[in-house]
């Protein structure tokens, strides 16, 4: 029996498919599995920083005032600063901050190479503390390759240009420097000992006469390590 369409419910109504229907398009957010794409995890270096906004005051070409705010991010353990916007900014720098400059960071003293770094965030530059001991065997390491004698130390030229460099240091005398010096001896023959250790050597002598006109014997070992490369080492100078 024909009748009215208005009479049939509208759960019964039957809807031809169209061509979007049999092949919908994917959303972007949705893509063809079915799953949301994961979000990028933020950086761990946010758990040292602090983000806030800051407000800047500009004022145009043609005088006119405007507010503008700046993306910035403050260390947790110091007062530095630094851009922090997602779009324009990335973490470098402050990861730099925490592994290079920073010395309140509780990790960064781990390494031995930069305990000796000084930052100072109201000036933005890393300096050198001070520390005497580094400077009495840089001292020796110095009379020691350029074949200096140890009475150097004691020079006029010397102390004034130490005076000027480093105020803070007071150059040794020949005795300081030569007990100094019998001492990182001793530590470096103990070093020598472990280095070549687990290793063959091979044995060389050559003869070397120094700048006073002296002629001395010296014995080598040479060895390759586990990554094959070749090293040298002294093991005796005699006259």
């Amino acid at each position: 029996m024909h009748g009215n369409d208005d009479s049939l419910p509208c759960s019964d109504a039957v809807v031809p498919p169209t061509a979007a229907s049999q092949n919908p398009t994917p959303s972007p957010l949705e893509p063809s599995t079915g799953k949301r794409k994961p979000c990028k995890k933020e950086s761990d270096v946010w758990e040292h920083f602090e983000k806030y906004d800051l407000v800047l005051d500009l004022k145009g070409v043609d005088g006119t005032k405007r507010k503008e705010i700046e993306k910035r991010a403050k260390c947790k353990y110091c007062s530095a600063t630094y851009a922090s916007d997602t779009k324009k900014n990335g973490t470098s720098n402050m990861w730099k901050h925490l592994n290079k400059q920073c010395l309140q960071y509780p990790y960064r003293h781990k390494d031995k190479s930069t305990q000796n770094l000084a930052f100072d965030a109201s000036k933005g530059f890393v300096s050198r503390k001070f520390n005497k001991d580094d400077c009495l065997d840089a001292c020796i390491r110095m009379v020691v390759r350029d074949e200096l004698p140890f009475s150097f130390v004691e020079s006029e030229g010397f102390r004034e240009f130490c005076s000027v460099a480093c105020p803070q240091f007071n150059p040794p005398s020949r005795r300081t420097l030569g007990r100094r010096f019998l001492e990182m001896y001793t530590k470096m023959k103990e070093k020598l000992k472990v280095d070549i250790r687990s290793h063959r050597i091979c044995l060389t002598t050559d003869t070397w006469t120094s700048v006073q006109n002296v002629n001395y014997m010296v014995l080598t070992a040479h060895f390759v390590d586990s990554d094959y490369k070749m090293h040298k080492r002294i093991l005796n100078f005699c006259v």
